[in-house]
């Protein structure tokens, strides 16, 4: 079986060769880094986890392109894991045995990876999940065939207790991709703490929450969500995601880019903020 894309047509174009100028476009956007991926000198793989946005391109294409140049001009990981999140609700933290059929290739699903992971296959709880299918046009751009593991991540503590555990002894090169938009903000969204000059406030809630990422520090992180109440919608996979790099080796974080829905369209009084970051060894 083959999972068909259920976001193409709408998040990201479906004819190929008008994703791969979406694409293009990302990458050479104001706010994106001003450069495409080129052929050259690869260096060795200091990345081992990252976190990228996973709205519409329109929205957020910018701001992952930050993670996918920075990926571009390294190695590619023997092992990419996906930790997605689970807008849907369905099952609590689940693998996927289908391979991902998309507009430039189909990606393919490393079953063995998924096999030694050794968690829940729940093919009907990616259905219809966007937040790991929009990485992978990005992936399928800057390094062509490869193979991945997706995973929805439940907002459950007790589901990914020992998460990290499981990916690290996968053993080898691994890559982890958290998807998460950050804040939601404005009537859309029914979160509005502030109204005054919005895009300020909107950046100054995301950086408090960010700063904890960057420290490699979980605990924090979730303790400042729990007392603002910050509305980024994967919380649950940044939070592995970090504990997992420490666990490959990350000494550090570094945020490449901020940007919000209210840059592309020039209204803040609804918008969805996205961040581009790295932790590298």
């Amino acid at each position: 079986m083959i999972r068909s894309p259920y976001v193409a047509g709408q998040f990201y174009e479906l004819d190929p060769e008008r994703l791969k100028q979406q694409i293009r476009g990302s990458f050479l956007h104001t706010l994106g880094p001003g450069e495409l991926p080129t052929p050259g000198e690869i260096s060795e793989r200091d990345i081992v986890a990252c976190i990228s946005p996973h709205a519409g391109y329109m929205y957020s294409g910018a701001c992952a392109a930050h993670v996918y140049s920075a990926l571009s001009r390294q190695k590619k990981p023997e092992k990419i894991v996906i930790l997605g999140t689970n807008h849907t609700g369905i099952g609590g933290i689940s693998s996927s045995f289908e391979d991902w059929a998309m507009p430039l290739g189909v990606a393919k699903v490393d079953r063995e990876a998924v096999k030694t992971l050794g968690l829940e296959v729940n093919e009907h709880a990616h259905r219809f999940e966007h937040s790991i299918e929009v990485q992978l046009p990005f992936l399928k751009y800057i390094w062509g065939d490869f193979e991945f593991v997706p995973i929805t991540v439940s907002p459950m503590p007790s589901a990914r207790d020992d998460l990290e555990e499981r990916i690290a002894g996968l053993g080898g090169d691994v890559l982890v991709i958290a998807s998460s938009d950050f804040t939601h903000y404005g009537p859309n969204y029914g979160f509005m703490p502030f109204t005054d000059n919005p895009k300020e406030r909107l950046r100054e809630l995301d950086m408090g929450a960010i700063n904890k990422i960057l420290d490699l520090d979980e605990t924090g992180f979730n303790d400042y969500i729990a007392r603002t109440g910050a509305t980024i919608c994967g919380a649950a996979p940044i939070t592995a995601a970090i504990k997992t790099a420490k666990k490959l080796g990350a000494k550090t974080g570094e945020l490449l880019k901020y940007t919000t829905s209210g840059d592309i369209v020039g209204d803040y009084s609804s918008a969805v903020a996205y961040a581009a970051i790295v932790f590298r060894k």
